[in-house]
């Protein structure tokens, strides 16, 4: 999928609810299993995934936001850890610079 193929609402929500489901799944497992401190950790790891997102969301950069939500559905098989401390903002104008680098990076992956 190119950056000029984004994708739809409902594509965006079955990804996401697949990916859900997955880690309810695995909590779900490890508590029938008995396996308690694993199921503690993925639910801590889903909380931070949470946090995580709506960090990334503290940018203000539509495109860039949106491109970082997305990557790992258009791009499945390179896993990426995003790790944030955005405080405030940054300057909208630099949405498209920043979108576009991106995806220049991992077109070339």
């Amino acid at each position: 999928m190119s950056k000029h193929q984004s994708l739809n609402v409902n594509e965006v929500l079955r990804f996401a609810n697949h990916d859900f489901m997955n880690q309810l799944q695995l909590i779900k497992m490890n508590l029938d299993l008995g396996r308690l401190e694993e199921a503690k950790k993925a639910v801590e790891q889903t909380a931070e995934q949470c946090k995580t997102f709506f960090s990334i969301n503290k940018m203000g950069l539509p495109k860039t936001i949106d491109w970082i939500h997305t990557l790992e559905w258009r791009y499945p098989s390179i896993h990426v850890n995003v790790e944030t401390n955005i405080d405030e903002k940054i300057n909208q104008e630099a949405d498209n610079v920043v979108c576009d680098y991106l995806e220049g990076a991992f077109t070339y992956l």
